[in-house]
């Protein structure tokens, strides 16, 4: 008994390195040569394991790009959020959490195309990524609530919701794909985000 207690951590160890492993692999290839491209005999060579061996962890492709970007999300946050507990001011929480998101993106720029630019295979997938993501989204909207005017109406304070991200990702996507067309660097990216939340507030 005792001796197989001590099995079961290393099997269960190689088990969620592999899943790493490939989880690592396909967050590459959908991002880089997109999701119909990507067959799952290459995501399994790029892991460095048979295909029956990723299909213990996923059943399918969709099931794994979904996985993906449901984890992508959830790092994404939680990441977030340890560095806003501190912080007081809701204008300085969504400057850092945009700062957080565009230091995010340059460092992994194929996981934020997967997690936010890649379209997801089926109606299922699409649901759960925008479960997901309702809690960042809630976030924005709550602080932004906050700075603006008491009376502000619900449809204004959307519009400035949706004018914000529109502001982060589109800064982050000259920043990842066309850096030197537009001479965006993290620094402008992070510089324009906050002017543009000092705007869409103070009207």
């Amino acid at each position: 008994m005792a001796q197989q207690k001590l099995e079961q951590p290393s099997k269960f160890k190689a088990g969620a390195e592999l899943k790493a492993r490939v989880v690592e692999a396909a967050s590459r290839l959908f991002s880089e040569e997109g999701y119909e491209n990507v067959s799952v005999r290459h995501i399994a060579e790029l892991a460095g394991c048979s295909q029956m061996a990723m299909y213990r962890h996923f059943p399918d492709k969709a099931s794994l790009i979904t996985h993906v970007c449901v984890e992508l999300y959830v790092n994404q946050t939680t990441r977030v959020n340890q560095k806003l507990g501190h912080i007081a001011s809701p204008m300085a929480r969504l400057v850092e959490a945009g700062r957080q998101s565009i230091e995010m993106a340059v460092k992994n720029p194929h996981h934020y195309r997967l997690a936010f630019l890649t379209p997801m295979p089926d109606a299922d997938s699409r649901k759960i990524r925008t479960e997901v993501a309702k809690p960042a989204i809630e976030f924005f909207r709550q602080n932004l609530r906050e700075i603006l005017p008491k009376q502000t109406p619900q449809e204004l304070l959307e519009e400035k919701l949706r004018q914000c991200f529109a502001s982060l990702h589109g800064a982050i996507v000259l920043l990842i794909t066309y850096p030197h067309n537009y001479g965006v660097t993290r620094q402008s990216a992070i510089r324009d985000f906050e002017a543009m939340l000092h705007r869409i507030t103070s009207c």
